[in-house]
């Protein structure tokens, strides 16, 4: 009976549950024949053609994780001036490269698996939503909170280039630093890494449901592009129409257009709320907690990149807070589940499953 005395995991489940919703979300949506336009390969390419498709930081993300194994052990043996004979054994030895890999396959696999099945959903949304939008809705809220419209009017104010270009690079490289970021906590802390992921697949889960309530275009695709050719408000043919962003900015819109339309025949109905937001927040938090270092490294990076939601009029303002409150019930439901635990592990058991 000695699977009666096992615990269940909280944290893993919130890493499976997501992963599992996500893959019948797909294909409860699949039946729409329309073309996603390929809205994984975008969302894995953010950064242009030269963006590393998701296989290929996968790769590298094992290659780092076991050369620095690697470099671990051979210091580990030099130190004790033990065999070379037994040292390669250990490395290369069924038994040692099973133990080591079956103890993280769970976290590889989700990890991967988890991005590509939610990608997969992303794209059936955005042609389920396509023609429900809400933009008019977060443009009252942008009016409401603002008094204005921020995603056009700080395009008003003159930047020096040299900050524009920090803000593009965070903004737009922010997904490629969380994998590094994330090899990076694997290394220092398998539970904090666990504990991380748990937190990234529920808060997508999270974002999910608000991008299928709340679908909206980006204020660039649906206001200054009007890419799918829908009625615009006077007033807001006038704020389009005053909009004059400086060359850096310009230059970035033009190739988020030219990047779009090469790979996409559906656009994203993603702006409510920002992943940007909510991922730059976690980046930010999981940085501090490993240390105060890391934390100091990541704050600059992490508050360039929420800046940049709105700089680009890549999201509405509304977005922000909505990212904010979508992040804090997360981290709230984190700890709960984390407390939980510990609670059973203390209460006894074998190795969560």
């Amino acid at each position: 009976m000695m699977f009666l005395r096992t615990r269940v995991s909280w944290l893993n489940i919130c890493i499976v549950l997501p992963i599992v919703l996500f893959g019948f979300l797909f294909l409860a949506l699949s039946f729409n024949k329309a073309k996603d336009g390929g809205i994984f390969l975008y969302y894995a390419n953010i950064a242009g053609d030269s963006g590393a498709s998701v296989l290929r930081w996968a790769c590298l993300f094992l290659v780092v994780v076991f050369a620095v194994r690697l470099a671990f052990l051979l210091l580990y043996f030099g130190l004790r001036s033990r065999p070379l004979g037994e040292f390669l054994a250990s490395v290369f030895s069924f038994q040692s490269v099973w133990i080591y890999a079956k103890a993280r396959l769970f976290l590889f696999g989700a990890l991967f698996f988890g991005i590509a099945l939610f990608g997969l959903a992303i794209g059936q949304v955005n042609v389920f939503s396509a023609d429900h939008l809400q933009d008019a809705l977060l443009v009252k809220a942008d009016l409401f909170l603002t008094g204005t419209f921020p995603a056009f009017e700080l395009a008003k104010i003159s930047y020096p280039a040299a900050f524009a270009r920090l803000v593009e690079f965070s903004f737009f490289y922010l997904g490629i630093g969380m994998v590094f970021f994330a090899a990076y906590v694997f290394l220092r802390n398998k539970e904090l890494f666990r504990e991380m992921l748990a937190a990234f697949f529920l808060a997508n889960l999270f974002m999910l449901a608000g991008w299928i309530a709340f679908p909206a275009l980006s204020p660039h695709d649906r206001f200054l592009d009007n890419a799918y050719a829908l009625p615009v408000s006077a007033e807001m043919q006038a704020r389009v129409s005053a909009y004059r962003p400086q060359a850096e900015i310009q230059s970035v819109l033009e190739s988020v257009r030219s990047t779009k339309d090469a790979t996409l025949k559906t656009l994203p109905t993603t702006a409510m709320p920002s992943a940007h937001v909510v991922w730059s927040l976690m980046l930010l938090f999981f940085a501090a907690r490993v240390s105060l270092v890391a934390g100091l490294i990541a704050s600059p990076f992490a508050f360039m990149s929420l800046f940049g939601t709105v700089f680009f009029a890549q999201h509405y303002f509304v977005d922000i807070p909505a990212g904010i409150l979508v992040f804090a019930v997360v981290m709230l439901c984190i700890r709960a589940l984390k407390r939980a635990d510990e609670q059973n592990l203390a209460q006894g058991g074998n190795p969560a499953v």
